[in-house]
């Protein structure tokens, strides 16, 4: 059986996932090898955009500020408190035009060995 694992804020690593223009960074607290089957995250925004194609179902909760998905003809805005879940193969934008901070959890961690399978 696994064992549990306390992640603490002190602890957390962010790293640059992309930017300029803006800056996106990312801390995954939860990934291989800790998990074999889910992916946690805490990601940062700031006056970013992120096109994405999802090749895992993912669910954003919203910390602190505003983030925009924009899903087709569709923008969903949002803010602390918000929660959304995306289904795999769903083709977005994130956005931030101030900045925003969310947490992002996702199934399966190990959608990058299978993403040629699609």
């Amino acid at each position: 059986m696994a064992k549990s694992t306390l992640l603490k804020a002190t602890d957390r690593k962010f790293g640059h996932l992309a930017g300029p223009p803006g800056e996106i960074a990312i801390a995954r607290d939860v990934d291989r090898p800790l998990s074999k089957t889910m992916g946690c995250s805490v990601l940062t925004m700031k006056q970013a955009s992120l096109p994405w194609t999802l090749r895992y179902d993912e669910y954003f909760y919203c910390l602190d500020g505003e983030l925009s998905l924009h899903v087709g003809d569709k923008t969903y805005v949002m803010e602390p408190g918000d929660g959304i879940w995306i289904p795999d193969n769903t083709k977005l934008v994130y956005e931030a035009q101030d900045s925003a901070k969310v947490i992002v959890a996702l199934y399966p961690v190990d959608w990058q060995d299978n993403a040629n399978d699609a």
